[in-house]
C-alpha cells in the first residue's frame, strides 16, 4: 500500500486542524505523523462521540465504555488505523480517524485507549472549507476576478 509523506497529512492549516477545529477542540497541539491532540468540551466517551456525530454527520463507531471519563482526544483524519499508538503514546484517551480496522481498534482499547472511527471522508471534509477560502484567498492576491464554489453534493456519505 502507498503512503504519502507526512508533508500531506501533517500540513498546518490541513486535514487534521480542521477536524480538530470542527470539534471545537481546546488547546489543540501538533503532534508526530499530523496527529492533532486537544481538550474536548465533553467529559465522557459516549457525549464525545454524540457530539462527534453532530459535527460530521454520519455513523460513529465506537470502541469504549460510554461512561469511561476524558481529558484527550488524539485526531488523524482519514486512514489513520496504524498511528492508534501515537495517539496512545501523546496520552490520548480517545482516538478519533477516518478508518480503522477491527482489530486495530480493540488492540488499542485493550491497551486503555478508546477509538472512534468516523468515516473516512467525513473526517477530512471539514478541510474543504480551508481549502476553498485559501484559493479564494490566493486568486484575491494575484487580483484575480474570478469566485470558487464549494459544492453541495457529498458523494461518499
Amino acid at each position: 500500500r502507498k503512503r504519502y509523506p507526512d508533508i500531506i497529512t501533517a500540513a498546518e492549516g490541513g486535514v487534521n486542524d480542521a477536524l480538530a477545529e470542527r470539534l471545537a477542540l481546546e488547546n489543540v497541539e501538533a503532534g508526530e505523523s499530523g496527529l492533532r491532540t486537544g481538550t474536548p468540551q465533553q467529559a465522557t466517551l459516549g457525549a464525545f462521540a454524540d457530539h462527534v456525530r453532530q459535527c460530521l454527520g454520519g455513523a460513529v463507531r465506537v470502541y469504549g465504555e460510554p461512561e469511561c471519563a476524558i481529558r484527550c482526544v488524539a485526531v488523524l483524519g482519514g486512514a489513520g488505523g496504524d498511528f492508534a499508538p501515537l495517539a496512545l503514546s501523546a496520552g490520548a484517551d480517545v482516538y478519533l480517524t477516518g478508518e480503522i480496522a477491527h482489530h486495530k481498534a480493540w488492540d488499542a482499547y485493550l491497551r486503555g485507549l478508546c477509538v472512534l472511527e468516523a468515516g473516512h471522508a467525513a473526517t477530512e471534509l471539514p478541510a474543504i472549507d480551508l481549502l476553498v477560502k485559501g484559493l479564494q484567498n490566493a486568486l484575491h492576491g494575484v487580483q484575480w476576478n474570478e469566485r470558487i464554489y464549494r459544492s453541495e453534493v457529498e458523494l461518499f456519505r
